[in-house]
């Protein structure tokens, strides 16, 4: 889920005239309508040109098209069948608040929303906004799947709505809600808060049912279009019917043996008929073309096993859900008994899977791990598992969700969804505990894969062995706490903890983890009180470690928070337990919040020689993101005491680890850091840059400013504003909009601004061109060079040509490779992320 990416840097004027120009005005009504004069105006849109990298004004328009609907996913193939739906939801969505699309499983209420976003796209400039909700089990979890599709987190107790209200003001801007019908109310009432928060929002809902909110449009999809019975239609009016075409263009796809003549027409058109229409149903039918004759696929349907009619009206879910039914009961009915079991196995994954994580959960008896393998093949080539490139380049498995939600019934229909869901949870506290997780940029986006199905454990956990959600909590809180959403592992922990037993060992462990997020999350009331319920039952069981572990903890809050003497205190005590124990890791972690603590009191000299011991025993175990904490808040004593040389150095030095083991709400202080340095050094541009990438950085993982560094950072703000002027703003954008990689290289002066940026954005697009990144982006869909050509409308040996040229460029020596690095760098079509 994710909101449109950020588009290179026009100011508000600028993009105020691009908005107009591609209305249709021409640059003596722009300039009527601003109060500016032409000279202006035309000097402003030249520069708009030479921005975007366009030259006309069909150009510009294009751009902002496109643009507004970046937050949407490209169509992999074409919508057959739909361009009078498409029209209407697109009037709809322009004239109406609320539209939602409803009709039965499979009918293609996803694929049209997302076409009719990307149509109105250029309506909307606060951009279009897709959230997913397939994978969103629980009514609570509705409003932080919102937020974050607007790219923002949950906040302490701010309602999103409110949250989203902030960040569109008065824009307009269209919210794509998709799959609503097993969250129906949560999602109505969430629908109906934001439109009367955001005035400019529109919300295009699909759903099996309508929201029932009010001044709701609905609008329903029905299946596609069949030839009547007993119409007599020539053989070409016959391929041109939405259903019949769409089958033969999935069958072509497929590989599968196409029909020929009028005789073979008319089986086709009976298998339509037999499947009402139904896209998903038409397309999984056209893949099994790969092993048999249409009139094979109609002898299999049989009479008697005809879908049941669709039924019109607000509550037939059910009913509905029939005709898709019958076509998932008949793909499964051919399925082998052990590819069955594997199938509803395999249904208990919430998101994409890999081959180890479908041998540990589904490989229990009557099945092996090894032969899983095979299966899993076997249900790939019948379509009833998706595949594609990870983010490592290793497959990636996925069920359809309607073929999910089958296969979950017929798991407990055979007794087998308790012990599935129990291995799939245990299966996830393994991975989460292998070395490394939140640390490696790799693993990051191995993590990110893996939410959903993370999700989907803890909630199960959660309700039927919660020791087992503290263990994955417990090691999913760095990943949280380094990358995000630091919100929803705050949500998760507070659940977790008003589970546990009041004097739980467990519950010790989940508070120090809350603690330690809450803090990030700047709800320091909380982090407060879950670091005193750890001692207090760390003391009563008599468990020395985390009594220090406690007191060090209380002593961190309370050094951010401004309460030095008592951070010292706590700090002091913590240092003194972990020195009469045989543990430098814990001591060290002791050190930094003891010598930052004192540094920050006024102590510079105790503080920054404890800091440098912190730093040395980290370094002696090898913990070089240790070393990095320890000289980051060096950095801080040495502002502080005046020293800027050692300041300089002791932040390079952190900042240069950190990117490679990153740490955002670390980076974050480190860029606030800087922006102080750089302050003192009169360089306000610098300053504000860096305060800048500081907050678009904790906004990005929902982190909270540390307090005891508010003073200084605002002040530095405060004076950099003051001098720079009418210029300062522009370089607060340029900082909030930079990615950590830029501003990471900005700070360590090893470029200069514009020279970062031009750097981030070559390392985004390998240096690929335009077409070449089209080319690339195909590559990984699986496309083969003649495949391309014709999907990009160039010459064979053209696509041949660009696919040697990606390989070269990437240093990649196969497809395969060239697929896994598109992934890997989230590529897109524009070279923007």
């Amino acid at each position: 889920m994710g909101g449109s990416p950020a588009s290179p840097r026009l100011t508000d004027r600028e993009r105020e005239i691009a908005d107009l120009v591609a209305a249709g005005l021409t640059n003596v009504d722009v300039a009527a309508r601003l109060g500016l004069s032409d000279r202006t105006v035309d000097g402003s849109l030249q520069q708009v040109y030479r921005k975007l990298g366009v030259s006309t004004r069909q150009q510009l328009t294009a751009w902002l098209r496109e643009r507004e609907a970046a937050g949407l996913p490209a169509p992999l193939d074409g919508l057959i069948g739909r361009e009078e739906d498409l029209a209407r939801a697109a009037a709809l969505v322009t004239a109406h608040r609320l539209v939602t699309l409803t009709g039965p499983g499979g009918v293609g209420k996803t694929r049209l929303a997302i076409q009719v976003g990307r149509a109105v796209g250029a309506d909307f400039p606060g951009g279009v906004h897709l959230v997913e909700l397939s994978a969103v089990n629980e009514p609570e979890l509705v409003d932080d799947a919102v937020v974050s599709g607007f790219g923002l987190h949950l906040d302490g107790d701010r309602p999103a709505h409110r949250i989203v209200a902030d960040r569109l003001g008065q824009r307009p801007a269209l919210l794509v809600l998709d799959n609503c019908e097993h969250l129906v109310e949560a999602s109505a009432l969430l629908a109906q808060r934001l439109l009367t928060a955001c005035p400019g929002l529109h919300v295009l809902a699909t759903s099996r049912e309508p929201l029932m909110v009010p001044g709701e449009r609905v609008r329903q999809v029905a299946p596609l279009a069949l030839p009547a019975g007993g119409q007599a239609l020539t053989e070409d009016a016959l391929r041109h019917h939405a259903a019949v075409r769409l089958f033969l263009e999935r069958a072509e796809e497929a590989g599968g043996a196409l029909p020929v003549g009028p005789g073979d027409l008319a089986v086709v058109v009976d298998i339509c008929r037999r499947l009402d229409g139904l896209p998903l149903a038409l397309e999984l039918a056209a893949a099994r073309t790969r092993a048999m004759t249409p009139a094979a696929l109609l002898e299999h349907l049989g009479h008697d096993e005809r879908p049941g009619i669709l039924t019109a009206g607000y509550r037939t879910a059910g009913e509905r859900q029939q005709t898709l039914r019958a076509t998932v009961e008949w793909s499964h009915r051919l399925l082998s008994e052990p590819e069955q079991v594997l199938f509803a196995r395999l249904a208990v994954f919430a998101g994409g899977f890999d081959l180890r994580s479908a041998q540990a959960v589904a490989g229990g008896e009557p099945l092996s791990p090894a032969g899983v393998v095979d299966l899993l093949s076997r249900l790939v080539d019948r379509s009833l598992v998706q595949v594609g490139a990870g983010s490592t380049g290793e497959p990636r498995y996925r069920l359809l969700d309607t073929l999910r939600a089958y296969g979950r019934e017929r798991l407990g229909a055979t007794g087998g969804a308790e012990e599935t869901s129990r291995r799939h949870a245990e299966h996830h506290a393994e991975v989460l505990a292998e070395p490394m997780l939140t640390w490696s940029l790799r693993a990051a986006g191995e993590m990110r894969e893996q939410m959903d199905d993370v999700r989907a454990a803890l909630a199960w956990s959660l309700a039927n062995a919660p020791e087992l959600t503290t263990l994955i909590c417990g090691r999913l809180v760095g990943y949280w706490g380094r990358h995000g959403p630091i919100g929803e592992g705050c949500q998760w922990m507070d659940r977790i903890i008003e589970r546990l037993p009041a004097d739980d060992s467990h519950r010790a462990i989940a508070c120090a983890n809350g603690a330690w997020l809450a803090q990030r999350h700047g709800r320091f009331d909380a982090a407060e009180r879950y670091a005193q319920a750890e001692l207090r039952i760390a003391r009563a069981i008599g468990d020395t470690s985390a009594v220090a572990d406690a007191l060090t903890r209380l002593g961190d809050i309370a050094r951010n928070r401004g309460r030095f003497g008592e951070a010292v205190a706590h700090a002091a005590e913590g240092v003194a337990m972990r020195r009469g124990a045989d543990d430098a890791y814990e001591l060290a972690l002791a050190l930094v919040v003891s010598g930052s603590a004192l540094g920050r009191r006024g102590d510079h000299d105790e503080g920054r020689r404890q800091l440098e011991e912190a730093a040395d025993l980290f370094g002696t175990i090898g913990e070089s993101a240790g070393v990095a904490l320890a000289r980051g808040w060096l950095c801080e004593v040495a502002i502080r005491m005046g020293d800027l040389p050692l300041a300089a150095a002791q932040l390079a030095q952190s900042l240069r680890t950190y990117r490679d083991r990153p740490d955002a709400w670390m980076v974050a202080n480190l860029f606030d850091l800087a922006a102080w340095l750089a302050r003192i050094q009169d360089d306000p541009t610098r300053a504000l840059r860096l305060a800048g990438a500081a907050a678009g950085l904790r906004e990005a993982i929902g982190a909270a400013a540390v307090p005891a560094l508010a003073e200084p950072v605002e002040r530095a703000v405060r004076e950099s504003r003051r001098w720079l002027g009418a210029r300062a703003e522009e370089a607060w954008r340029q900082g909030v909009g930079a990615g950590p990689e830029q501003a990471i290289t900005y700070a360590l002066r090893e470029t200069d601004w514009e020279a970062g940026a031009k750097a981030v954005r070559d390392a985004a697009t390998g240096g690929l061109t335009g077409r070449e990144r089209e080319v690339a982006l195909l590559i990984a869909e699986g496309l083969a060079d003649k495949e391309i050509a014709a999907r990009l409308g160039i010459g064979r040996r053209t696509a041949e040509h660009h696919a040697e040229q990606v390989r070269r460029k990437l240093g990649c020596s196969s497809r395969t490779q060239v697929a896994a690095w598109v992934v890997q760098h989230d590529l897109t079509p524009d070279g923007e992320r």
